[in-house]
């Protein structure tokens, strides 16, 4: 039994590594503007739309606040 927790202790870990990760990727590489871009491609959407789709996208794994969904639109 410990065996298995410490196992699974590693891999929520590793899991918390690679989301943090991928967040440090979206802000510094421009990933939000690809997602958001991606997810415009098929039509016009509202913000909560978008922001719905784009945590569809990643498996739940990230979802963007409004805080930066809004100012992407108004630099787009």
């Amino acid at each position: 039994m410990r065996r298995l927790k410490y196992y699974i202790a590693i891999d929520i870990e590793a899991d918390m590594w690679r989301l943090a990760e991928f967040r440090r990727r979206v802000g510094k590489e421009g990933v939000l503007k690809f997602l958001a871009l991606w997810v415009l491609s098929d039509g016009p959407k509202k913000g909560a739309e978008v922001i719905s789709e784009i945590e569809k996208a990643t498996w739940g794994w990230w979802r963007p606040s409004p805080g930066s969904i809004y100012p992407l639109f108004a630099s787009l």
